[in-house]
C-alpha cells in the first residue's frame, strides 16, 4: 500500500510537470503508516495523495487508500529525486578498433 501511494504521488508529479523528465524517484522514509482494513485481490482502490513539500531533490507527501469508500491505509513519506547520468554519444568520426 505504501509503494502504491508513493508511485501514485510520483506519477502525479510527473504528469503535472513538477519532476524532471525521466527522473528516477526513490522512496526514502515512511512515517505515520496505518493499515486499517485489508485490501484483497480484485478490490478497486482509490488513492488520494497530497504534496506537503517539494524541493529540487526531495518530495514529502501524504496519502490515503480507500476501497468502496472505506479508509484502508494512510501514511506520510519522503522520496528522493535523482538525476540521470549524461551518457556521452560517440561521434561518427571516431576510429574503429579494427583500423
Amino acid at each position: 500500500m505504501i509503494e502504491l501511494m508513493a508511485q501514485t504521488g510520483g506519477a502525479g508529479l510527473a504528469q503535472a510537470g513538477l519532476l524532471p523528465p525521466q527522473a528516477p524517484f526513490f522512496l526514502g522514509t515512511v512515517d505515520k503508516a496505518k493499515f486499517r482494513h485489508q485490501v484483497k485481490p480484485n478490490d478497486i482502490a482509490r488513492v488520494e495523495v497530497d504534496n506537503i513539500r517539494i524541493t529540487e531533490h526531495t518530495v514529502r507527501q501524504s496519502g490515503k487508500v480507500f476501497v468502496a469508500g472505506t479508509l484502508c491505509a494512510e501514511a506520510t513519506w519522503m522520496c528522493m529525486i535523482g538525476t540521470r547520468p549524461k551518457v556521452p554519444v560517440p561521434s561518427a568520426s571516431a576510429e574503429s578498433p579494427d583500423a
